[in-house]
C-alpha cells in the first residue's frame, strides 16, 4: 500500500525506515482523491479534458449579464447557490450549471444579480461541500463565498477620476 502512494521511497533504499519497511499494516489515508477522481483513470493524461480559455470564474458582458464558468471535469452535476450575505443565512436561490466544453460548466444570470455565491459539485452520486469559486475576484467573510459583483457597477461615483496623492519629494532608496 505504501509503495502505491509513495513510490519514490522505494527507489532510494536507504530512505525508508526499517520499521516501516517491515510493517504489514495498511496505512489509512485521509485523501478522497481516489474516490472523487475515479473516472480520471479512464483517460490517458494526453486525453484528459483541459480548458485553456481566459474566462474561468465570473465574467460580465457589456449588458451586465454575469457568466460563471467552472472547470470540473469529474463532476456529474454542479449547483450554484446565491446568498444575500458573505457569511451566514440561507441560500436565496439555487441554479444548476450546464455542462460545457473541455470539462467546464457554465451558468449565465441576468444583469442586476448581486450577492454572494458558492458552488457545489456532485461526484460519485454524493453532493460535496459548498466551496467558493477559486477564480473569484472578491469574496465574503473568511473567503467562504465568492462575491457576485459586476466591476462596472462596483466602484463608487468619481472612482475613475480619483488620483492618489503625490509625494512631496521622490522616495530615496
Amino acid at each position: 500500500m505504501i509503495r502505491r502512494f509513495l513510490p519514490l521511497l522505494f527507489v532510494f533504499s536507504g530512505i525508508l525506515p526499517p520499521a516501516l519497511a517491515q510493517t504489514k499494516t495498511k496505512i489509512k489515508t485521509t485523501t478522497t482523491a481516489p474516490a472523487a477522481y475515479a473516472d480520471a483513470a479512464r483517460y490517458p493524461l494526453s486525453q484528459y479534458p483541459f480548458y485553456q480559455g481566459p474566462d474561468l470564474g465570473l465574467t460580465f458582458d457589456r449588458e451586465g449579464q454575469g457568466t460563471l464558468r467552472v472547470w470540473a471535469p469529474t463532476a456529474e452535476a454542479l449547483r450554484l447557490r446565491l446568498y444575500a450575505a458573505g457569511a451566514g443565512g440561507a441560500a436565496t436561490a439555487t441554479h444548476a450549471l450546464a455542462r460545457s466544453t473541455s470539462g467546464t460548466w457554465t451558468l449565465t444570470l441576468p444583469a442586476g444579480t448581486a450577492g454572494f455565491y458558492t458552488v457545489q459539485a456532485t461526484i460519485g452520486g454524493k453532493a460535496l461541500a459548498e466551496v467558493a469559486d477559486p477564480y473569484a475576484r472578491a469574496v465574503g467573510v473568511n473567503g467562504h463565498r465568492g462575491a457576485w459583483l459586476d466591476p462596472a457597477t462596483a466602484s463608487p461615483a468619481g472612482w475613475v477620476e480619483d488620483l492618489r496623492p503625490s509625494p512631496a519629494r521622490p522616495p530615496t532608496l
